[in-house]
């Protein structure tokens, strides 16, 4: 099933795999595992917690009667995955844990637009974000507070370069939140409040944001629990870029 590992990043390595039906996909497994098969597991049941409610805000985000107009700059994707035990002789009893991701067809460019700690991609020293994943973030943090009480956002946005539908196929997405009862419900990659004030700080509302109410500061203050000098400072780092 497994076959060779093609990338690696900061917490997981991903490997091309096959089912037994054919399809190919990806498998992501820990770096650092632990000698304990139960504990990896619950590491990555993180990792799909996130994928899972992140599959979830990209459906209310790509809902054509809430965004109207602004439909046409782009929607978003991420794939389901599954947790597999898969057998492995080199491997301390035999067995690792894997997450495994349907395969995503490399038609274009692989690319992240938005950091885990909130900072966005630059090209020449200037954002080079596209204006419907920075709507997507701030969506996901007012819908989030408003439809479901949860103070989280979705940050981490990677994936490939949309192919003529501008749809956008991403994974791995980092759920930051600020309560911290949860801190390690989505995985490791989760930092807090700080990145989801980052990201405000330096994301300007364009039409997706205007087209589903998002440039308003009370929705967002109150959301993110932000005070008036916060507010003030966000509006002001804006304004500056």
């Amino acid at each position: 099933m497994l076959q060779q590992n093609f990338s690696q990043g900061a917490f997981r390595s991903v490997a091309y795999a096959r089912m037994p039906d054919g399809q190919r996909m990806v498998a992501k497994r820990i770096l650092r595992e632990r000698s304990r098969l139960e504990s990896n597991v619950r590491e990555l049941e993180g990792d799909l917690r996130a994928s899972l409610l992140a599959q979830k805000v990209a459906a209310a985000f790509n809902d054509p009667e809430a965004r109207g107009s602004s439909i046409s700059a782009g929607t978003v994707h991420y794939p389901a995955g599954s947790i597999l035990i898969i057998s492995e002789a080199q491997v301390l009893g035999g067995q690792a844990a894997h997450l495994v991701e349907p395969y995503l067809q490399r038609t274009s460019r692989w690319q992240k637009w938005i950091n885990n700690d909130g900072s966005l991609a630059t090209a020449c020293g200037e954002p080079d974000v596209p204006e419907v994943l920075s709507a997507f973030c701030h969506f996901s943090l007012i819908h989030l507070a408003e439809t479901e009480a949860l103070p989280h956002m979705i940050l981490d946005i990677q994936g490939l370069q949309p192919d003529t539908n501008s749809l956008y196929h991403l994974t791995d997405p980092a759920i930051s939140t600020q309560d911290p009862n949860v801190s390690q419900y989505y995985g490791e990659t989760n930092l807090g409040r700080s990145a989801m004030y980052n990201f405000l700080a330096h994301h300007q509302c364009g039409s997706t944001c205007i087209s589903l109410g998002l440039d308003n500061n009370i929705r967002t203050a109150r959301a993110l629990d932000l005070t008036q000098a916060e507010v003030d400072h966000i509006e002001d780092l804006v304004a500056f870029e």
